[in-house]
């Protein structure tokens, strides 16, 4: 079961990161943001998975506090909060290297073309109202993975050298 559930999730996962690479068609390294008010494609992509990777934190936290028994959901809810939020730091980092500012711009999925819930972050963390905790967050996460696959290539030839 274990393995069945986080390889679907590992799948759910890519997904969405293909799926956040979408947008602009052109180059963003040709054009810096507020010259022509496109966003470069790095920052963009930075400021779309920062609140995509806070969003499966705050499931997974909010599952876990509702009561998530079933083992191998509790330490996949631990691992996200780990891992999301060490990819979370990192993110940041580069941001503040490349483009002076930690800060991410709260239209970050918008100027990759995708919507809140393309990111798969339509869900509030709020399990209280549902009957199994377990099930509710399974299923929270799955489709907090889901989007349309793009091609793989388009991220590099998006992002700035």
């Amino acid at each position: 079961m274990r393995g069945r559930l986080f390889g679907l999730l590992l799948i759910g996962f890519a997904a969405v990161a293909l799926a956040a690479c979408g947008g602009s068609t052109k180059n963003a390294s040709t054009a810096a943001a507020g010259e022509t008010g496109e966003v470069p494609f790095d920052r963009a992509f930075i400021d779309g998975m920062v609140p995509h990777h806070r969003a499966a934190i705050e499931m997974a936290n909010g599952a876990k506090s509702a009561g998530l028994s079933q083992p191998d959901l509790v330490a996949i809810a631990g691992d996200i909060v780990a891992t999301q939020q060490l990819e979370i730091d990192e993110m940041l980092d580069w941001r503040k290297d490349w483009f002076g500012s930690r800060v991410v711009d709260p239209q970050g999925a918008q100027s990759l073309g995708l919507s809140e819930d393309e990111m798969g972050m339509q869900h509030e963390a709020d399990f209280s109202s549902v009957d199994d905790v377990d099930q509710a967050f399974a299923a929270m996460m799955i489709d907090h993975h889901r989007g349309e696959p793009l091609p793989p290539q388009w991220p590099t030839s998006e992002a700035s050298a």
